[in-house]
C-alpha cells in the first residue's frame, strides 16, 4: 500500500497562467469621433539625406527642384495643379525669380531713355512680396484654406512667364526698333500674354483653396498684381 502524504492531499492546485506572447499586438479600442484632417505629406527622403552632400551637389539639387516646381506651377496645359507645391513651399525659387525679374527690368530701363532707373529693382521685389502678403491675408479673411508663406511662394513661381517676357522685351528695347510705336505694340503684346499666363496659373491653384462663390474675391487682387508687373515691363518701350 502506498504511503499517504497528508500535505500533498490537501494542497490547493496552482492556477495556470497563460504566458503573453511577445509578438502579440494589442489593438486599442476604437471610438467613433469626428474625422481628423490628414497632415500634409512629408518631404521626399532624398531631401532629408543631405548631410554628406558637397556644396555643388546641394546647389544642383536645389536648382533641379526649382525647375521642377516651376513646371508644376506654370505649365497649365493638360494637367491638374499639384497641391503639394503649395503645401511644401520654399523661398529659394520665388527669390530667384524676383531677383531675375528685377535685374531684367533694370537693364531694360538702362537701355531706354529713362534716367536713374535704380528704383526698379527694389520696386519689383516689394511688389512681389508685399502684394503677395496682402493677397494671402485677403484669402484667409474670406475663409480660404491658405497660408501666408505658401501663397507668397506660389505667386513667386507664377512670375516665371514674366521673366521670359522680360527677356524678350529687353532684347527689343536694346535693338531700338523704329518706329517706336511698333516696338511698344510688340512689347505690350508680350507683357499681356505672359501676364495672362501667370494669372491662369495662379487661378488653377486658388480655385481649390477658396470657398465656392468667393473665387472672384480671392483672385481679383492677383489680377492687379500681374497688371502692375506687366505695366512696369512696357514702360521702357515707350521711348
Amino acid at each position: 500500500m502506498a504511503d499517504f502524504d497528508p500535505n500533498q492531499a490537501f494542497e490547493t492546485p496552482k492556477p495556470q497562467v497563460q504566458e503573453k506572447q511577445p509578438n502579440a499586438q494589442v489593438k486599442p479600442p476604437t471610438a467613433a469621433g469626428p474625422a481628423v484632417k490628414a497632415p500634409p505629406p512629408p518631404p521626399p527622403q532624398y531631401l532629408l539625406d543631405t548631410l554628406n552632400e558637397t556644396v555643388g551637389e546641394t546647389i544642383w539639387r536645389d536648382l533641379k527642384m526649382i525647375l521642377l516646381r516651376t513646371y508644376q506651377v506654370v505649365w497649365i496645359f493638360g494637367k491638374q495643379p499639384n497641391r503639394e507645391v503649395y503645401e511644401q513651399w520654399d523661398v529659394f525659387g520665388p527669390l530667384l525669380y524676383s531677383l531675375a525679374l528685377g535685374l531684367l527690368y533694370y537693364f531694360t530701363y538702362v537701355s531706354s531713355t529713362i534716367k536713374s532707373p535704380d528704383f526698379i529693382l527694389p520696386t519689383v521685389i516689394c511688389v512681389i512680396f508685399g502684394i503677395g502678403f496682402v493677397v494671402a491675408l485677403n484669402m484667409i479673411l474670406i475663409g480660404a484654406k491658405a497660408n501666408i508663406m505658401g501663397t507668397i511662394a506660389l505667386l513667386g513661381y507664377c512670375v516665371a512667364p514674366l521673366v521670359l517676357g522680360a527677356i524678350a522685351v529687353m532684347i527689343l528695347v536694346m535693338c531700338q526698333i523704329k518706329p517706336v510705336w511698333i516696338c511698344t505694340m510688340i512689347c505690350a503684346l508680350i507683357s499681356g500674354f505672359t501676364a495672362t499666363w501667370c494669372l491662369f496659373a495662379t487661378y488653377g491653384f486658388f480655385k481649390n483653396l477658396v470657398p465656392q462663390g468667393k473665387i472672384f474675391l480671392g483672385v481679383y487682387p492677383v489680377f492687379f498684381f500681374f497688371i502692375i508687373l506687366a505695366v512696369l515691363m512696357v514702360i521702357p518701350a515707350l521711348g
